[in-house]
């Protein structure tokens, strides 16, 4: 038969369990985020170089400066979702 306190030691290290998953599912959300914002940031590099290489000229379009360039490529992710392979 289990006794009272086992039953609290039992449930006490449940939570601690939970507390300690949740920690790390906050890190990992965190650091999976941070790391989304850097790498969609640098991608607006090479948009920025390509549009100013050949819009100017081709299409008489004015050039792109970096935020320009990051705010083209948010709208495009918005209007064509990328769509996910479930496992």
């Amino acid at each position: 038969m289990i006794t009272k306190k086992e039953k609290v030691k039992e449930i006490d290290k449940k939570i601690m369990d939970n507390a300690k998953t949740l920690m790390k599912n906050r890190y990992h959300f965190l650091i999976y985020t941070i790391s989304g914002f850097l790498i969609n940031m640098l991608l607006a590099f090479p948009l920025m170089w390509f549009w100013n290489a050949s819009m100017p000229s081709v299409f008489g379009f004015k050039t792109l400066v970096w935020m320009q360039a990051w705010s083209v490529l948010m709208i495009g992710c918005l209007i064509i979702p990328v769509k996910t392979v479930k496992r």
